[in-house]
């Protein structure tokens, strides 16, 4: 391949070019100019336009190839945490990834421990009322299952915190810190409007000292399935929000868990390899496009210099021409 130093302009034969002039059309002496512009340039650089189109044509499939595996790389490395928890090292958050020590509950803030204190005693509380509401709706129905597994209401009971502690601990799958945050608020208000929606079903249940009682009333077995339903339902969030309430509490005065993420800086430095190697591939495109650019403007040059002569012989001004 002939390097850019040999690259000249083309010799056009200026005897054709008279010779198309001596037609007399403007525009069938241009275009026969130009087929013996395309042919001289096809002579002296048909192969190495080839070369470098087929060059082209491999370098930018080669391109292809890396940048999506500089995607790929982006995108890993985009989906690996500054900080992951300790405890997926060695040593876990004892270990010398550390940085922090424990807070004694001693030591925490008065208002904290107020509130701490609270939400366990809410949470008992809760388990309380789930205890008796299963009693005053299942056990006092006289259900035979009630009188053969006495402690079958207690096991129901204590479903109710475990689940709501179950629902908090969900919030555990998120590894964006923020996502965790917006997870414990939805699981808050949540709690909170089932809690709302609870309130008008019991109201229509239970009409109170005020209303008019019917005991022989024929009962609504829909609303009562509701008011069920929506009765655990809201015990069941209710008793998550207290408990990632209390888990926010414990986190304050808990040693760190967080250390670097050791998956990082292997991703950071095939990140990098990977981009001097798309930049290479690059510049080879560009390299190769500037080479073809040159080519065919040696070519383009050829073709504006025998059309302007042929449209100067043509219009007699002057008698000298370019050619």
């Amino acid at each position: 391949m002939r390097g850019s130093e040999e690259l000249a302009r083309l010799a056009i034969d200026q005897g054709v070019v008279r010779a198309a002039i001596d037609t007399g059309e403007p525009d069938t002496a241009i275009r026969l100019a130009w087929e013996h512009v395309n042919a001289e340039f096809q002579i002296d650089y048909g192969v190495l336009v080839a070369q470098l189109e087929r060059l082209l044509e491999n370098a930018q499939a080669r391109l292809r190839v890396e940048q999506a595996e500089l995607d790929r790389i982006d995108r890993q490395l985009a989906a690996e945490p500054l900080q992951i928890p300790a405890s997926k090292l060695n040593g876990g958050i004892d270990g010398p990834g550390d940085p922090l020590v424990e807070v004694p509950p001693s030591q925490w803030l008065r208002a904290d421990k107020i509130e701490g204190v609270f939400c366990l005693l809410s949470v008992i509380a809760l388990w309380f009322a789930c205890y008796f509401g299963i009693h005053a709706t299942f056990a006092n129905a006289q259900l035979p299952i009630f009188d053969d597994s006495p402690y079958l209401a207690f096991m129901l009971a204590t479903l109710v915190p475990v689940a709501g502690l179950a629902v908090k601990l969900a919030g555990h799958v998120f590894d964006d810190p923020a996502n965790r945050v917006r997870y414990r608020k939805a699981v808050v208000f949540a709690g909170i409007g089932a809690f709302f929606l609870w309130i008008p079903m019991f109201g229509a249940l239970f009409e109170g000292l005020s209303g008019v009682f019917d005991p022989f009333k024929e009962a609504n077995h829909l609303l009562g399935w509701a008011f069920n339903v929506g009765h655990i339902f809201a015990e069941v969030l209710i008793a998550a929000g207290i408990w990632a309430y209390l888990g926010a509490i414990l986190n304050k005065y808990a040693p760190s868990e967080l250390v670097d993420n050791p998956a990082r800086p292997p991703l950071l430095r095939a990140q990098t390899l990977q981009i001097e190697v798309v930049e290479g591939w690059v510049r080879e495109v560009g390299r190769i496009e500037g080479e073809l650019a040159r080519l065919y403007g040696i070519r383009d040059s050829a073709r504006n210099l025998v059309e302007t002569a042929i449209r100067q012989k043509m219009n007699e001004q002057p008698r000298v021409g370019l050619l």
